[in-house]
């Protein structure tokens, strides 16, 4: 572990313990109003230090301390509250078991505020660490192992997501590492790992390391503190759809069958409805405020319709606030710019944006009509970004598994660098919410969606 690491993971801890002093001492403030209240003779403040002692013993025996949680991914904050849960449970039965009349009011203030706090902090600290990363600083230096396509396209990988802390210091491909015996070449991973000071060994899966090789490798690296990592041949694939099934020792990968029919696509369908709902309530005076600056500043139509390809190629009309002048289809041609990619590139200058246009498009507020396609069942609050027939009839092999599923007024790609992502990139993520999706994924995207609105110039 870099000593960066271990600096984070301290001061997480003094921000944890600091959040559970203050919400112990906020609960009983609350509760008994600065009065001297006290459980079977001992004073609540006397007990104070035991809520932090064990909020920290619950978060580092739930791993929430854990170095491969820590910088991205919802892990970390699920077993925050997963210790937050244990604890109460913990409380709970001590207090029955040992009949210790201790005031539930002042649990739940307490337990509630440094869960509320710790999330908070967490998210706050990852966002600083990740800043921090995205310039040249790093917390794990990596020698990537592969073929000269895998190795390129795994270091790209570690480069392009600079922030989870992974920087590529030497690559090692099978045809430097072809001659000599196993021992020699495994003594060539080692020599790099030593020149580099690497603290991470990086295998790709066309690596053309065997199991033995591979476990031999291992081997080689224990004790020495660095990390081995293997890519799976699969890739892009969640955790939920990939299963280790043991045949007599020997670990098999079983992934499952992406779920487009059944209960969690029904249950997709009420959220879209209930969310939409609240959403559209909550927008309301918006939707209002940009229907009328838009009719005063560029006339009618005020809402523009475009028909899209949605789930299984069936087309629908998708609804948008109009964003540029008139008669911009007309246009469309002698201002469209070039691109190798089946769908059509935005210009950074459309001459046919209008002003108030701009701002819809940099904050996203023109795609909010869309909630009546969403309302309408074309579209779902999360999916793949719909596009034209034409832009469709474009697709290769791969790009049509969008279709599999609804059409989404927000997505994956959207808030991993919208159109700044070029298309083979944006169909990556598209397949990988495909073939992924879930209740809970569909909830951060939301999240993430409203700090892509918020802040349309940051990282997202």
């Amino acid at each position: 572990m870099s000593l960066s690491l271990r600096r984070y993971i301290a001061c997480l801890v003094l921000a944890d313990l600091l959040v559970a002093g203050l919400s112990a001492t906020l609960a009983v403030f609350l509760r008994f109003n600065g009065s001297h209240a006290s459980v079977n003779g001992i004073p609540y403040v006397t007990l104070l230090p035991l809520l932090p002692t064990a909020w920290l013993t619950a978060m580092w025996l739930g791993g929430s301390y854990e170095e491969r949680v820590l910088v991205c991914g919802p892990e970390e904050f699920r077993r925050v509250l997963n210790a937050s849960v244990w604890l109460l449970a913990a409380i709970s039965v001590g207090a029955f078991a040992l009949h210790v009349p201790v005031s539930r009011t002042v649990t739940a203030i307490a337990l509630f505020s440094a869960t509320t706090l710790s999330l908070a902090n967490r998210y706050v600290a990852r966002r600083v660490l990740q800043t921090w990363l995205r310039g040249d600083a790093t917390l794990h230096r990596a020698v990537v192992v592969g073929s000269v396509e895998e190795a390129a396209c795994l270091s790209s990988h570690m480069v392009r997501n600079s922030h989870v802390g992974f920087s590529v210091t030497a690559v090692h491909t099978p045809h430097r590492a072809s001659l000599g015996s196993v021992t020699e070449r495994i003594g060539r991973i080692l020599e790099e790992v030593d020149r580099t000071g690497a603290d991470t060994v990086a295998v790709a899966s066309t690596s053309g390391l065997t199991s033995s090789q591979l476990h031999k490798l291992a081997w080689s690296l224990e004790g020495t503190g660095v990390r081995l990592m293997v890519v799976p041949a699969l890739t892009d694939l969640a955790g939920p759809r990939i299963r280790v099934r043991p045949i007599d020792g020997l670990p098999l990968l079983h992934v499952e069958e992406p779920e487009f029919i059944g209960p969690r696509v029904v249950l997709k369908r009420c959220i879209d409805i209930v969310g939409g709902t609240l959403i559209t309530l909550l927008l309301l005076p918006i939707l209002l405020l940009i229907y009328l600056t838009v009719l005063v500043g560029s006339g009618r139509p005020v809402v523009y319709s475009q028909v899209r390809v949605g789930r299984h190629g069936k087309h629908f009309r998708m609804y948008k606030f109009r964003t540029m002048i008139a008669d911009a289809d007309q246009v469309q041609e002698r201002i469209e710019e070039p691109g190798a990619s089946p769908v059509r590139a935005k210009p950074s200058d459309d001459p046919r944006v209008t002003n108030v246009g701009s701002f819809l498009r940099r904050h996203s507020l023109d795609e909010l009509p869309q909630l009546w396609n969403v309302f309408g069942g074309s579209m779902s609050l999360v999916g793949p970004r719909p596009h034209r027939p034409v832009e469709v009839a474009r697709y290769g092999q791969d790009a049509r598994r969008r279709l599999l599923i609804k059409p989404g007024l927000t997505g994956l790609w959207q808030v991993s660098g919208r159109a700044a992502l070029p298309w083979d990139e944006a169909v990556r993520l598209d397949l990988r919410y495909v073939e992924n999706w879930s209740v809970w994924s569909d909830g951060l995207l939301l999240l993430k969606t409203l700090r892509a609105v918020l802040f349309p110039n940051g990282a997202y």
